[in-house]
């Protein structure tokens, strides 16, 4: 009975996840200012919020699947580029 004991403690040490570290808690919050940073300039620009969830149902499977999604992310950000390009006037040189 101890040997099962050992081995199912063995795994449990192996499998659980460990806890934060100072570099992933630094990490984490780095990310999350880059990303208040982006929500703010968007917010800035009229851009509507970060909605990367994908807008319809994928239903190849497999490789195609995997083309669908990043096909339909592409045509996202073309439209939001598009966007972005007609609602500022282009740079003009100095004085």
């Amino acid at each position: 009975m101890k040997s099962i004991v050992r081995r199912i403690e063995a795994i449990e040490k192996r499998l659980m996840p460990r806890s934060l570290t100072a570099r992933d808690r630094e990490l984490l919050a780095r990310i999350e200012e880059g990303r208040e940073r982006v929500r703010k300039m968007r917010e800035e620009m009229g851009l509507p919020p970060d909605n990367w969830a994908p807008t319809k149902i994928h239903t190849s499977h497999g490789i195609q699947r995997l083309m669908d999604i990043i096909n339909e992310g592409r045509d996202k950000v073309r439209i939001e580029h598009d966007k972005l390009r007609h609602s500022n006037p282009p740079l003009t040189g100095g004085d």
